[in-house]
């Protein structure tokens, strides 16, 4: 079995891991052992090597496969990179519009209506399976602060010419 993944893990794919506020301090080190080895792992040798419990390492490959970081093949593990923001999220702007009036009056008596028309913006998750599911609240603005990091990364690179 060789591995498919030659290259190792960009310092920025690392940091995306590593900071995942979903994941265990343990799927986090197994994900770095994986991402780092040179042939896939199978689970109980993997569990030794890292001094772990057998149960708390399929856990956190279970996780990491949940997430797209690992995939097993033929009964052994390899680390996926991560994928972007944009890759798992879909961000735009919902069909309904959003309107604010405002009167302001003047001191000479005349006044001034400003309108402010907004469309909200709305996240959804993509599944394996192709499905959408819409986010709301705090796993919204997760979704968006990844989305709009993944923004600011590819503006930077573009403008590096990478």
């Amino acid at each position: 079995m060789t591995r498919l993944n030659i290259e190792p893990a960009q310092p920025s794919e690392a940091h995306a891991v590593l900071t995942d506020p979903d994941l265990t301090h343990t799927a986090k080190v197994v994900w770095t052992y994986l991402s780092i080895v040179s042939d896939p792992q199978r689970m109980r040798p993997l569990a030794k090597v890292l001094g772990m419990a057998q149960g708390t390492v399929m856990r956190s490959l279970r996780a990491l496969e949940a997430k797209g970081l690992a995939y097993r093949e033929d009964e052994a593990w390899l680390a996926e990179r991560p994928v972007r923001a944009s890759d798992r999220f879909i961000v735009g702007y919902g069909p309904e519009r959003l309107h604010d009036i405002t009167v302001h009056n003047r001191k000479d008596g005349s006044a001034v209506i400003e309108t402010v028309s907004t469309r909200p913006v709305r996240a959804f998750a993509k599944h394996a399976d192709g499905s959408l599911v819409e986010l709301h609240g705090e796993a919204k603005d997760r979704a968006l602060e990844a989305f709009w990091a993944d923004v600011d990364t590819f503006n930077a690179e573009q403008e590096n010419g990478s």
